[in-house]
């Protein structure tokens, strides 16, 4: 009995000390956060447009704003850095996109977009990327992407890109990591 509660000690000892030395060899290699979930939704964006008539002058190319359903609940806006017109009536952007979900509870992240004019229809393409960047309250130490894929609609054609004309609509999915396991921060 002595010698075999020996060896359940030493094995214990040994197990734990390989799992600490993976979680080192994990941490220190730069590995994905090990608590993990699949999202996925919608979220409906109003362009506030740009300039210093607009709705959001002080943004470099105009800002949308709006509110995601799904996994993510929150508000949600993208700050327009750049936007690059192509002689084909395609763009990209370059935006700063952040979600709050809460008071306190708010993530962030780089987006990249392109929209191309859909033939006959006063609507553009929407494909994006957001690669998450950091968080505060439930979501500090989030990382993670989320792909974008929708439309915009120009509820007002002959209008063009002013202030509350054009609408987005898009799903979304992705995956978002914390390092830590907190209870109820994806609700």
């Amino acid at each position: 009995m002595y010698l075999l509660n020996r060896i359940g000690c030493v094995c214990t000892a040994l197990a734990a000390f390989s799992v600490a030395a993976s979680a080192s060899d994990n941490s220190q290699a730069g590995t994905a956060a090990p608590f993990c979930k699949e999202v996925n939704g919608r979220i409906v964006w109003t362009l506030l447009g740009a300039g210093p008539n607009s709705l959001a002058p002080f943004d470099p190319a105009g800002r949308v704003l709006g509110q995601s359903t799904g996994d993510l609940k929150s508000a949600t806006t993208a700050i327009i850095l750049n936007a690059n017109q192509k002689p084909d009536g395609s763009a990209t952007t370059n935006d700063l996109d952040v979600f709050v979900t809460g008071p306190g509870d708010v993530f962030w992240g780089d987006g990249a977009a392109s929209f191309t004019p859909i033939a006959g229809r006063a609507a553009l393409k929407d494909i994006q990327t957001i690669t998450i960047k950091g968080g505060t309250g439930r979501w500090a130490g989030v990382t993670g992407s989320l792909s974008l894929d929708g439309e915009g609609v120009f509820l007002n054609p002959p209008a063009g890109q002013v202030v509350g004309n054009l609408i987005f609509d898009v799903a979304y999915r992705g995956r978002m990591c914390k390092t830590n396991f907190e209870d109820g921060w994806w609700q």
